[in-house]
């Protein structure tokens, strides 16, 4: 049997759960994919270096709004020549 608080129109248990909140989401498995690329450009290397990363956080079985981006960086290495390298953290 249910009672209902007067006037509220909630049952008595609704408030207790209302009172307590949510506890702190629980991660059960956190993993970080690092990808790298040398290509012409900046924005190449780096755009090719965050598909690795997020193609193994794929593969490893983690969606995609299951990770965060740690960092991407750039490096110039020569004339037409970049290093990209990025890194994600996933957790479910």
């Amino acid at each position: 049997m249910t009672k209902v608080v007067p006037g509220s129109g909630l049952a008595a248990g609704a408030l207790t759960v209302a009172a307590n909140p949510p506890a702190a989401a629980e991660v059960n498995e956190s993993q970080a994919f690092t990808g790298w690329s040398y290509e012409h450009t900046p924005e190449e290397a780096v755009r090719e270096a965050l598909d690795m990363a997020r193609r193994r956080a794929m593969i490893a079985g983690f969606d995609s709004d299951e990770c965060v981006l740690l960092f991407v960086n750039a490096t110039r290495l020569g004339p037409g020549c970049y290093a990209g390298d990025a890194g994600l953290r996933c957790a479910r």
